[in-house]
């Protein structure tokens, strides 16, 4: 199985790398989370949800390489967790913002 930092395994049975996928959405809200600047926050956008070659992004490219049977659900699931780390990048955006303009 592959690691999350080395980015999406293989097309397979849609199981096998649904831990990995986790891991990296975790990965992802933890950076998120954990950006302490805007500059940082952009530095874990790009990394995690980067168009193309993000760690949790890059999943959604093997959506279509998975078998027809576990297609939906693993679509399903990579979307929802895409979903779940812009919605918290959106929010620590606001967060960060509301800072600086706090100074």
């Amino acid at each position: 199985m592959t690691s999350a930092t080395a980015g999406p395994p293989a097309a397979g049975d849609g199981q096998e790398g649904a831990t990995d996928l986790h891991t990296a959405s975790d990965r992802a809200l933890d950076a998120i989370a954990g950006a302490a600047s805007l500059e940082e926050l952009e530095a874990a956008r790009a990394l995690h949800l980067g168009r193309g070659d993000g760690l949790l992004s890059g999943w959604m490219r093997r959506i279509r390489e998975q078998p027809p049977e576990a297609r939906k659900q693993f679509g399903q699931m990579v979307q929802e967790l895409v979903a779940r780390a812009e919605d918290a990048l959106a929010e620590q955006r606001r967060t960060l913002l509301a800072e600086v303009d706090a100074r």
